[in-house]
């Protein structure tokens, strides 16, 4: 279902009054160690104590495969760079305004009268239970399943209930703007590109050149590709006589063309230039100064 642009902005704005007004209550310091979350609800929807812990623990591990040393005291109460915040208070701050975006995703949910599809709620489920059966895991046994995610804040119904509130935040995305955005009016875009970004054209010029091969007049000679001859604008030059009346030709045997003041006039068109090689037989470059960069930029 194609939404309309004056549509697709009352959504917006709908999101957005959501998010100002959704989380209602307040938290003192969170300890990196023990987490306590006040209860976020809003219109009949809320977000568990749980679904935070889950969200704070994939940080956590994202901090770890990134070497950052999560189980010391001392990485949480560092200040982070360029900010009066300690990590343990920066990552709270974060992972707060995640919950309160996917709350009002969720009350948005509702009043748009959606609903999952079956094979999503079933792909969820099987995940989990996919997880459960595996002997390193939960062995089978979902007691043990529970066991292993209790340090983490939540056990498989709430990793089950996590998993629907994303897909219902993913499914409602697409609701509004479609999968790729195809839903947005294309003007909206250019709107907030023109808004949002500065647009520049980069040009990158190359610090070197190569030099070709010359004539005896100083003029690049160009080649026929296939059969290595010199190649002539028959079309727009004219011929020259030796002394005995002859055309004048190379050392191929090719009649040469001329234009008017002289000069070889080589077709430049259907012909390519020729690299000077070095000594190992590689095309020559020669590097610009930095003050011809300069001129050229």
């Amino acid at each position: 279902m194609k939404k309309s642009k004056k549509f697709i902005k009352a959504a917006a704005i709908s999101l957005f009054l959501c998010l100002i007004l959704c989380f209602v209550a307040s938290c003192g310091r969170v300890q990196s160690s023990q987490v306590e979350l006040p209860i976020a609800e809003y219109q009949g929807e809320g977000i568990p104590t749980s679904f935070y812990h889950l969200l704070l623990s994939r940080t956590k591990g994202t901090l770890a495969r990134n070497h950052y040393d999560v189980k010391s005291e001392g990485f949480w109460s560092a200040t982070v760079e360029g900010s009066e915040q300690t990590y343990e208070e920066y990552f709270n701050e974060i992972t707060l305004e995640s919950c309160k975006n996917y709350l009002c995703a969720l009350a948005f949910f509702d009043a748009e009268g959606l609903s999952l599809p079956a094979s999503v709620t079933a792909a969820i489920e099987e995940e989990i239970e996919f997880y459960i059966s595996l002997g390193y895991v939960g062995g089978g046994s979902v007691d043990k399943f529970n066991e292993v995610l209790a340090p983490y804040g939540f056990d498989a119904e709430d990793l089950k209930e996590a998993y629907e509130i994303e897909a219902k935040y993913e499914y409602l995305l697409a609701y509004l703007y479609g999968a790729d955005a195809s839903l947005i009016a294309d003007n909206v875009k250019e709107d907030f590109y023109r808004e949002n970004y500065y647009r520049f054209k980069q040009i990158i010029l190359p610090n070197f050149y190569y030099e070709f091969e010359l004539d005896d007049f100083g003029d690049e000679i160009y080649f026929d590709e296939e059969s290595g001859r010199r190649l002539y604008d028959d079309e727009s030059g004219t011929v020259m006589y030796d002394g005995d009346g002859n055309y004048v030709k190379d050392e191929n045997g090719d009649v040469i063309y001329f234009d008017a003041s002289g000069n070889i006039l080589y077709d430049k068109v259907n012909g390519k230039r020729s690299v000077v090689l070095d000594e190992n037989g590689e095309a020559q470059k020669y590097f610009y100064t930095e003050r011809e960069l300069e001129e050229r930029a």
